[in-house]
């Protein structure tokens, strides 16, 4: 995928830093129906690349699950780390605030053992509470090894998390749809209602349920 004319901007921006250090921001489970909203921040050094780190959705869970054993470790990545919130903070606060608690905070940690370390992140939008300098780049996990590794690392967490909630509740088929909304995830709210420690009753799919008797 080529980047387009905006894209290349910010991807100059990026090879012109002078900083060591690159800290790569993603999250995954936006457009869930449940579980956590997650995200990552993985500090690597300038210039670091790998054939097979790249938008954690391109990567087989095989091969994502061998990255994070054996590749997005130190010294590689030289730190990171994960940040969720539960359905019930999204369904409190909201998805975008609640996603962005955890971008601000994973960022301290990362800035606070690597300070003036350049910040990407995808996206188009700067979070609230990230340093001014941070580059928000859409489709960032396709084009920068850092918001690429903080993408896998993301997505295998929350996909191992969302594995464990299937074994208690595999009536949802959370170890395949991870949460997201599917015709067998569909199903399983039409039959046994939602699990409200777990499904995001904010959601417009989801509404419904908050005034009914739920599944505990």
């Amino acid at each position: 995928m080529q980047p387009n004319p905006e894209q290349t901007y910010w991807l100059n921006q990026i090879a012109a830093g002078t900083s060591e250090f690159i800290i790569g921001v993603d999250e995954v489970g936006y457009g869930a129906w449940a579980g956590p909203i997650t995200v990552c921040a993985a500090v690597v050094r300038r210039g670091w690349a790998h054939p097979q780190v790249r938008d954690s959705k391109k990567v087989p869970p095989a091969r994502r699950a061998m990255l994070v054993k054996e590749v997005l470790v130190y010294p590689t990545v030289l730190t990171h780390f994960v940040l969720s919130n539960p359905s019930e903070v999204i369904d409190s606060l909201g998805l975008v605030q609640a996603r962005d608690e955890c971008i601000a905070d994973a960022l301290e940690l990362c800035l606070c053992a690597y300070p003036g370390s350049m910040v990407v992140m995808d996206g188009n939008v700067v979070p609230h509470r990230s340093p001014k300098e941070t580059i928000c780049l859409p489709k960032a996990d396709n084009y920068v090894p850092a918001v690429s590794a903080a993408s896998i690392i993301a997505k295998e967490h929350r996909d191992s998390y969302m594995r464990e909630l299937h074994v208690r509740w595999p009536e949802y088929g959370f170890d395949g749809n991870v949460g997201y909304g599917t015709d067998s995830h569909a199903a399983g709210l039409a039959a046994h209602g939602a699990i409200p420690s777990v499904h995001r009753l904010s959601f417009n799919p989801l509404k419904k349920y908050a005034h009914l008797k739920l599944r505990v």
